[in-house]
Protein backbone atom coordinates (compact mmCIF):
# COMPACT_ATOMS: atom_id res chain seq x y z
CA UNK A 1 0.00 0.00 0.00
CA UNK A 2 1.27 3.59 -0.81
CA UNK A 3 0.23 6.84 -0.04
CA UNK A 4 1.25 9.93 -1.20
CA UNK A 5 0.51 13.48 0.21
CA UNK A 6 1.88 16.86 -1.17
CA UNK A 7 1.73 19.75 1.29
CA UNK A 8 2.87 23.39 -0.14
CA UNK A 9 3.95 25.62 2.10
CA UNK A 10 3.89 29.66 1.10
CA UNK A 11 6.82 31.55 3.32
CA UNK A 12 7.71 34.99 2.08
CA UNK A 13 7.66 34.52 -1.12
CA UNK A 14 9.29 31.05 -0.88
CA UNK A 15 7.58 27.83 -2.19
CA UNK A 16 8.77 24.45 -0.40
CA UNK A 17 7.16 20.69 -1.09
CA UNK A 18 7.10 18.22 1.07
CA UNK A 19 6.34 14.71 -0.17
CA UNK A 20 5.64 11.80 2.07
CA UNK A 21 5.51 7.97 0.86
CA UNK A 22 4.54 5.70 3.20
CA UNK A 23 5.10 1.81 1.89
CA UNK A 24 3.51 -1.25 3.69
CA UNK A 25 6.42 -1.52 6.07
CA UNK A 26 5.75 1.46 7.90
CA UNK A 27 9.01 3.40 6.29
CA UNK A 28 8.45 7.23 5.21
CA UNK A 29 10.53 9.22 2.79
CA UNK A 30 10.67 12.99 3.18
CA UNK A 31 11.61 15.23 0.13
CA UNK A 32 12.95 18.83 0.11
CA UNK A 33 11.97 19.49 3.69
CA UNK A 34 15.47 19.89 4.82
CA UNK A 35 15.66 23.91 3.86
CA UNK A 36 19.13 25.86 3.78
CA UNK A 37 21.40 24.64 6.49
CA UNK A 38 24.49 26.79 4.76
CA UNK A 39 25.69 29.69 6.32
CA UNK A 40 26.40 32.83 4.35
CA UNK A 41 30.24 33.25 3.15
CA UNK A 42 32.41 36.48 4.10
CA UNK A 43 35.05 36.91 1.68
CA UNK A 44 37.11 39.72 1.58
CA UNK A 45 37.04 41.86 4.84
CA UNK A 46 38.54 45.80 3.39
CA UNK A 47 38.66 48.34 7.11
CA UNK A 48 40.18 51.70 5.65
CA UNK A 49 42.28 53.68 7.25
CA UNK A 50 43.93 50.12 7.46
CA UNK A 51 47.16 50.47 9.48
CA UNK A 52 46.16 53.58 12.30
CA UNK A 53 42.98 54.50 13.21
CA UNK A 54 43.02 57.79 15.84
CA UNK A 55 39.66 59.06 18.12
CA UNK A 56 37.39 61.40 16.02
CA UNK A 57 38.44 59.31 12.61
CA UNK A 58 35.57 58.10 10.25
CA UNK A 59 36.41 54.08 9.62
CA UNK A 60 34.94 52.41 6.62
CA UNK A 61 34.17 48.26 6.54
CA UNK A 62 32.85 46.51 3.42
CA UNK A 63 32.80 42.42 3.02
CA UNK A 64 31.95 40.49 0.33
CA UNK A 65 28.97 38.58 1.80
CA UNK A 66 27.04 36.02 -0.37
CA UNK A 67 24.55 33.04 0.30
CA UNK A 68 23.64 31.20 -2.83
CA UNK A 69 20.62 29.08 -0.56
CA UNK A 70 18.41 31.84 0.62
CA UNK A 71 20.01 35.28 0.19
CA UNK A 72 21.76 37.18 2.41
CA UNK A 73 19.29 38.95 5.23
CA UNK A 74 21.89 41.06 7.50
CA UNK A 75 25.02 42.39 7.69
CA UNK A 76 26.94 44.00 10.53
CA UNK A 77 30.13 44.73 11.62
CA UNK A 78 31.52 44.22 15.51
CA UNK A 79 33.73 47.01 16.32
CA UNK A 80 35.53 46.30 19.99
CA UNK A 81 37.60 49.86 21.29
CA UNK A 82 40.86 49.53 22.98
CA UNK A 83 38.71 50.61 26.37
CA UNK A 84 36.46 47.20 25.39
CA UNK A 85 33.57 49.14 24.89
CA UNK A 86 31.64 47.67 21.65
CA UNK A 87 29.62 48.76 19.00
CA UNK A 88 27.49 47.37 16.53
CA UNK A 89 27.57 48.87 12.92
CA UNK A 90 25.26 47.75 10.33
CA UNK A 91 26.57 47.10 6.30
CA UNK A 92 24.62 47.70 3.85
CA UNK A 93 24.29 46.68 0.13
CA UNK A 94 26.24 48.37 -2.15
CA UNK A 95 27.24 46.78 -5.26
CA UNK A 96 28.43 43.54 -4.79
CA UNK A 97 29.44 44.20 -0.92
CA UNK A 98 28.12 45.38 2.40
CA UNK A 99 29.71 49.07 3.24
CA UNK A 100 29.02 50.89 6.63
CA UNK A 101 31.19 53.54 8.62
CA UNK A 102 31.66 54.51 12.16
CA UNK A 103 33.47 57.34 13.89
CA UNK A 104 35.91 55.85 16.02
CA UNK A 105 35.62 56.53 19.65
CA UNK A 106 36.85 55.85 22.93
CA UNK A 107 37.54 56.38 26.86
CA UNK A 108 40.90 57.43 27.28
CA UNK A 109 40.82 56.13 31.11
CA UNK A 110 39.61 52.70 30.22
CA UNK A 111 42.29 52.39 27.54
CA UNK A 112 45.18 49.92 28.82
CA UNK A 113 48.48 50.69 29.53
CA UNK A 114 50.07 47.98 27.40
CA UNK A 115 50.67 49.53 23.72
CA UNK A 116 49.87 46.05 22.06
CA UNK A 117 46.23 46.26 22.87
CA UNK A 118 46.12 49.81 21.80
CA UNK A 119 43.88 48.33 18.72
CA UNK A 120 40.48 48.41 17.39
CA UNK A 121 38.83 44.81 16.23
CA UNK A 122 36.45 44.46 13.84
CA UNK A 123 34.73 41.02 12.87
CA UNK A 124 32.07 40.70 10.43
CA UNK A 125 28.60 39.00 10.97
CA UNK A 126 26.08 37.90 8.65
CA UNK A 127 22.67 36.04 8.91
CA UNK A 128 20.95 34.74 5.76
CA UNK A 129 17.27 34.40 4.97
CA UNK A 130 16.66 30.96 7.05
CA UNK A 131 18.79 32.39 10.54
CA UNK A 132 22.33 30.54 9.78
CA UNK A 133 24.47 32.83 10.83
CA UNK A 134 28.65 33.34 9.67
CA UNK A 135 31.49 36.04 11.02
CA UNK A 136 34.44 36.28 10.01
CA UNK A 137 38.28 36.13 11.73
CA UNK A 138 39.32 39.67 13.18
CA UNK A 139 40.81 42.59 11.63
CA UNK A 140 43.02 44.43 13.83
CA UNK A 141 43.92 48.21 13.45
CA UNK A 142 46.46 49.93 15.39
CA UNK A 143 45.17 53.42 17.30
CA UNK A 144 46.94 56.63 17.62
CA UNK A 145 46.81 57.25 21.72
CA UNK A 146 47.72 60.61 22.17
CA UNK A 147 50.79 61.55 24.74
CA UNK A 148 49.91 62.65 27.84
CA UNK A 149 49.71 66.50 28.97
CA UNK A 150 52.73 68.09 29.14
CA UNK A 151 53.16 69.16 33.27
CA UNK A 152 52.63 72.89 33.79
CA UNK A 153 56.22 73.41 35.00
CA UNK A 154 58.32 71.86 32.27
Amino acid sequence: MEWRWVLRFVSVGVTVIVSVLAGCAGEAFVQGASGDRIPPRIEQVTVVPDELIAMGWQVRVEATVTDAESGVKQVDAMVTYPDGRQETVRLEAQGGAFVGTFVAQWDMAGVPTEAERWVVEIAVRAVDQSGNKAQSGLTTVRVAIPPPPVPPNF
